[in-house]
């Protein structure tokens, strides 16, 4: 194959594999209010800065204009952040570690806006059983 023949097979290539349509856009941020979720995954986790052990839920929008995108609450595990971890693990239906994130509760999901490191981003502050 010749360079001609190489470079024109190459683009070809490209062309059909990896060229993009359009770049993705990045989506706006949730605006602050109520929002009707359902639960997708928890699982525990570590902050990366101090180690902090957490358990991250994801919620998933069910109703409404921004239905489909997607919350993340933490949960931190300390004995400061007991009372309201007692009460996040209490709304989600678990008491042990072996207990599994019922996905089918619909929770109502308060979210506002969050200042960090210079950067506004929508946060989980409360979420509650719809059934």
């Amino acid at each position: 194959m010749n360079e001609q023949n190489f470079k024109e097979r190459a683009r070809q290539i490209f062309d059909e594999n990896y060229k993009l349509e359009k770049p993705r856009q990045r989506q706006e941020r949730i605006p602050p209010g109520e929002y009707v979720c359902k639960t997708i995954k928890g699982e525990f986790f570590r902050s990366s800065r101090k180690q902090t052990p957490g358990y991250k839920i994801t919620f998933i929008i069910v109703e409404g204009e921004h239905k489909s995108r997607l919350l993340w609450a933490d949960v931190w595990l300390t004995p400061k952040c007991k009372g309201r971890a007692r009460k996040a693990f209490d709304e989600l239906g678990i008491s042990g570690l072996e207990d599994e994130l019922n996905k089918d509760k619909t929770y109502i999901v308060d979210v506002e806006s969050d200042e960090y490191n210079g950067v506004v981003r929508a946060k989980v502050v409360n979420f509650e059983s719809r059934n």
